[in-house]
């Protein structure tokens, strides 16, 4: 398979290096199938043996085995580190070795191979010259003792320094050599720089303590204790940590200063942040004169945190344990600290009340003498180090979820501040700016903290007492007369409702230990309640003589049963069987109950926040407004009610939250209100602790919804800063490249002859070398980043403008050639997050929704916008039908607004753009909201996915749930695709499964599982196999790496249910996929802002997904 570029939205120049991804399954031959492991056995394919390779190998331990003792045997010499098996004698191994002197070799006694030294076989190693030249005056270690470490074990090795006049100290030739000496003065053990460097990773990535590691090295030197060795433990911890110092001066550009180590300063060592504003170095020229309303966003925000579980052992003196850093890195110059230490020796130190601070709480006790708050220099840079190459996805993700939650809470507080009074905002937002603007000024009251009295208990009784008497006053236990007119009866048959529903919370509540007096309350109550019921039935059956026969076929003949006898009020009825009269009563009756309720319900979970014995009360308010929600619902099409609902929702238990909760566990940055508190004036109730209440809710809204908007500002200013950081940061390497600060300063004081000019020369090179790979690390990163950022920085940001904003460009929208990437241009006018669109099949008309609460109709060959629709909340899904003649679109479920499906019928004459503003069919799916809809091959019929997970099938002429799946899926569905004929669909969800169901009974009819969540999956139309893409979620982590993340096209077989192939090349979730309608191709979206067009090679097409077997036409 060859992949084409990928295509940067609004960007048309690729990055280089980026272009290209390959394919980690090849889907030519041989079969795919057969290369498969997997041990599932699946009808209708043909078993292969690579299916179990586990039991093959079983068969065929024997050879394993006689194969691995044949290595035991067979006289010579022969090397386990060498790639070469063979065996050799004696003076060919040490020929092949001169070049390898830390191979481990092995000799051959007559029996069995013993571990023999190149040493002791007489191999010599000269330094000081070139690889298999020899000193004719060489000097030999101190005694010939002379001990190697390196990855594969601790070996002694024949060292010969060179002795020629013109030669370096030894340990100039060791370090030339790659070995790191363990003293500057005769040294007799040495490391070589792999693994040194081995150990340094190690350290960061396992963990590993250089204790561990050493004696792994002895282990692999002798691992039976019988070769006495020399202890090297002291040295290799001295050279580990020489080589540490030396890499963290080398990584900062220090071997390039002409002033030398000795010239380094304080905290020039530590990584920098590119993020965090550097004068000089990320931030622009005039900063400092910004004005005061963007000033906030050049300056520094410093965290406090700190080490108190690190030990370390007290040293004997600074003059056997010396610092090496100096302060240079991230702790500060140790005598300036000891000093400050001394001057406050008598101060009473502070106890910590935290856990485990054994730093502080206990440094003065005689077992902890010694510990001390400090970290170490090296694990903090590396640590620094992989969040600046993790700044990419880090902020990408941060910066998705920012812009999510600004959109969201903006449009949740515009919606909450338009039921607020005009008195009160403006009285309100003058506190709140007062605050704002002298935010440490203790005489400005803080609008956010409340100014009423905290409700107690006493008045938490009398507020419910005055309920009880409201809902006496309003008639609940109204007296019947014989002569009662419609309006009585309907309103009588609602309370006598209410009773059944309070009588049947009591006896499901009595238990099995409930005492005679409560069995006596219930059954008085029954016989009562029965009463009413009987006297108000026969004023009804004046009313509506049809209820007779339904009260004959489910009368009751129990005593004890009142609550459960049906009452068949208008709403229970057909609208053929009742006097409309009736029904319109009802309605206005029932509409009405449902706000009394909500008001209800708002004032018990006010008194909730401070007094939490009441649930009943709180349960009557639910129950009956759920009860007037049901009549309404029923009696709406009956009376054709449109736009009826207003604010009014479907009220679930997650929707009953006090105004603040006292038990939220989402932090307050992210809280939203339910949308029982945007009702029309919540914030005009008498009760002056409601109303302060509601202005603490108006100011925390409006906070968090500035805070989102100042959150996108302070990382769209960060992505600035990194770029231009690392722009400075490469200048700053090319000019430390050019330094040259060893040309003329030969070592060891000798006349500048020709050998001092070539080793300065390749001294110079090394810098220079060292210089341009930092400098082009930083032109990496900086592309890398740029690339990834690039929906959300403008063009001017990209050529580094330092003053430049970044506007977000999601809400334009692209169109190519897929065959060749040519962009063929864009469509604008959409104001928010384009979050779908769809395109007919003569590819004439384009419609899209986006967060703008827009559809819009669009000319696909000009890019004309022809039509608007607007709603008030944002548009989920567009989708056309399979003749074009309309189009389905999904508006989001947002406080106080209902999920809505609405069908419009498109206008194909002219040029468009004379459509029809009402949709032809709307309602609203009751239940979990629909997230994903498309047109079935059935007229009228529409298949849906739902955030619960179900499918669901609607009739949009009635609006009636026609058919549903609810156990589908166990999360939200992402995405629905149909085949070609619409006989059969494939849906994919968050439980991290697509499922394909057939699209006249919803029937799962094959499941594909991944590890990850899925955003989309596509059928192929002309081979069997289904693409499904996604990726870990965004906000469960702070960077996530390719591997990690999931971020991959899978391949999946349709009908053996089996993984063939994956894709990689996006470095985010996977938003989309769509396949070519002839399924030559496919492209892919991702969050990492790249569309990835993928186009099929020619042994795609000879693939056999069947293998052997052959399908007829």
């Amino acid at each position: 398979m060859s992949v084409s570029p990928s295509y940067e939205p609004d960007n048309q120049s690729a990055v280089p290096g980026e272009d290209f991804c390959d394919l980690s399954y090849d889907f030519g031959e041989p079969d795919p199938f057969v290369l498969l492991d997997n041990s599932e056995n699946t009808p209708g394919r043909k078993r292969m043996p690579a299916d179990d390779p586990l039991l093959i190998w079983m068969n065929e331990r024997d050879l394993f085995l006689v194969e691995l003792l044949w290595h035991e045997g067979c006289g010579g010499y022969t090397s386990d580190d060498c790639l070469d098996s063979q065996l050799y004698c004696g003076l060919c191994i040490i020929q092949y070795h001169i070049w390898l002197p830390t191979h481990r070799i092995e000799e051959w006694t007559g029996q069995f191979f013993q571990r023999i030294s190149l040493k002791t076989m007489g191999l010599r190693v000269q330094l000081g010259h070139t690889i298999g030249k020899w000193c004719i005056l060489p000097k030999k270690a101190f005694n010939d003792e002379f001990v190697l470490i390196d990855t594969n074990g601790v070996h002694e090795i024949g060292l010969d320094f060179c002795g020629c006049t013109i030669s370096q100290t030894h340990t100039k030739q060791l370090l030339c050599a790659g070995w790191h000496p363990s003293t500057s003065t005769d040294p007799r053990s040495a490391t070589t720089f792999h693994v040194l460097h081995h150990y340094h990773v190690l350290s960061f990535e396992s963990k590993t303590s250089a204790y561990k590691f050493y004696h792994s090295l002895v282990c692999l030197t002798d691992n039976t204790g019988l070769t006495r060795q020399k202890d090297r433990y002291e040295s290799f911890m001295r050279m580990i940590r020489q080589w540490l110092h030396l890499v963290m001066l080398k990584c900062s550009g220090h071997g390039h200063d002409p002033s030398g180590v000795a010239g380094t300063s304080e905290g020039q060592c530590a990584v920098l942040c590119p993020a965090c504003p550097q004068p000089g170095k990320n931030l622009p020229d005039d900063w400092q004169d910004a004005p005061k309303a963007k000033g906030w966003l050049y300056g520094l925000f410093l965290a406090i945190d700190a080490n108190f579980r690190l030990k370390r052992r007290v040293v004997s003196s600074d003059e056997t344990d010396p610092s090496l850093s100096q302060g240079w890195a991230y702790f500060i110059e140790e005598k300036s600290y000891k000093s400050y230490i001394l001057d406050r020796i008598g101060d009473v130190q502070e106890k910590s009340t935290c856990l485990n601070h054994n730093a502080v709480n206990m440094a003065e006790t005689k077992s902890s003498q010694g510990l001390a708050a400090m970290g170490v220099d090296d694990h903090f840079g590396d640590w620094n180090w992989k969040k600046v190459v993790g700044l990419g996805s880090l902020l990408l993700l941060k910066i998705k979820e920012a812009q999510t939650e600004k959109a969201e809470h903006g449009a949740a507080f515009e919606e909450f501040d338009s039921i607020i009074s005009s008195e009160n905002h403006m009285a309100w937002k003058a506190e709140m700016e007062a605050w704002e603007e002298n935010p440490n000024d203790t005489t400005v009251t803080n609008p956010l903290e409340p100014k009423g009295i905290t409700i107690t208990q006493a008045s938490a009784r009398l507020s419910l007492a005055q309920l009880e008497a409201e809902e006496l006053e309003c008639g609940v236990d109204l007296s019947l007369h014989p002569d009662v007119s419609p309006s009585v009866l309907v309103a009588s048959g609602m309370d006598l409702k209410e009773e059944q529903q309070r009588l049947k919370v009591v006896a499901d509540n009595l238990g099995v230990h409930a005492t005679d007096t409560q069995k006596l309350s219930v059954l008085c109550t029954r016989i009562s309640l029965r009463q009413k019921i009987g006297s108000w039935r026969q004023t009804q059956l004046l009313y509506v003589p049809s209820v007779q026969v339904l009260v004959t076929t489910s009368a009751t003949s129990d005593l004890d049963n009142a609550e459960l006898i049906k009452l068949w009020l208008p709403s229970a009825l057909n609208g053929n069987a009742c006097n409309p009269h009736l029904q319109h009563i009802e309605w206005e009756l029932q509409f009405v109950q449902a706000h009394d309720a909500l008001e209800e319900l708002r004032q018990c979970l006010r008194v909730h926040c401070s007094l939490l014995n009441f649930k009943r009360e709180q349960a009557a308010c639910v129950k009956r407004y759920r009860t007037s929600w049901g009549a309404l619902k029923r009696l709406a099409p009956i009376l054709e009610k449109v736009d009826w609902r207003g604010r009014l929702q479907d009220l679930s238990d997650d929707d009953v939250k006090p105004l603040i909760d006292p038990f939220a566990t989402q932090g307050e940055g992210r809280r939203r209100l339910t949308w029982i508190w945007m009702m029309d004036s919540v914030d005009g109730c008498a009760d002056g602790g409601d109303v302060n209440g509601v202005r603490i809710e108006w100011c925390k809204s409006r906070a968090r919804a500035l805070c989102w908007a100042e959150e996108v500002d302070l990382l769209q200013e960060e992505m600035r800063r990194v770029l231009q950081f690392f722009n400075w940061q490469a200048n700053w390497w090319e000019g430390q490249g050019v330094l040259q600060v060893y040309k003329s300063a030969p070592c060891n004081g000798e006349e500048p002859g020709t050998a001092a000019r070539c080793e300065a020369a390749a001294r110079d090179e090394g810098l220079h070398a060292y210089a341009s790979q930092q400098a082009n690390i930083c032109h990496r990163l900086a592309a890398r980043f740029r690339s990834i950022w690039a929906p959300f920085i403008s063009p001017q940001d990209i050529l580094g403008n330092p003053t430049a904003m970044l506007p977000i460009l999601d809400h334009i929208i692209n169109v190519w050639f897929s065959h060749n990437g040519e962009r063929l241009g864009t469509y604008e006018g959409h104001n928010g997050t384009v979050w779908t669109i769809d395109i007919d099949s003569q590819s004439r008309f384009l419609v899209s929704g986006s967060a703008d609460n827009e559809l819009r109709l669009w000319n696909v060959s000009d890019g004309k916008c022809l039509y608007v629709w607007e709603f008030p909340t944002a548009v989920k899904r567009v989708a056309f039908s399979d003749d074009d003649e309309r189009v389905v679109c999904i508006t989001e479920q947002r406080m106080g607004h209902q999920c809505v499906i609405r069908v419009f019928k498109l206008n194909h004459d002219g040029d468009g753009t004379a459509q029809s503003l009402e949709p032809e069919h709307m309602f609203s799916p009751i239940g979990s909201k629909a997230t994903v809809c498309a047109f079935t091959y059935t007229p009228n019929l529409i298949i849906t996915g739902h955030e619960s997970g179900k499918i669901a099938l609607f009739d949009v002429v009635t609006g009636t749930e026609v058919l549903n799946n609810e156990r589908a899926h166990m999360d939200v569905v992402t995405d629905l695709q149909l085949s070609t004929d619409r006989s059969y669909f494939v849906t994919s969800s968050k439980d991290k499964t697509a499922r394909i169901h057939d699209t006249k009974t919803l029937r799962v009819l094959k499941t594909f599982t991944t590890e990850t969540p899925l955003n989309s999956a596509a059928l192929v139309p002309n081979k069997p196999y289904v693409l499904v893409g996604g990726g870990q979620e965004a906000m469960q982590v702070t960077s996530t790496s390719l591997r990690q993340g999931k971020f991959e096209t899978r391949f999946w077989h349709k009908v053996f249910e089996e993984g063939v192939g994956r894709v990689k090349g996006h470095f985010g979730p996977i938003n989309t996929i769509a396949v070519h309608p002839a399924g030559m191709s496919y492209a892919s979206g991702g969050e990492d802002g790249f569309v990835r067009v993928h186009h099929f090679e020619e042994s795609y097409f000879r693939a056999k997904p069947y293998g052997d077997l052959q399908l007829e036409d």
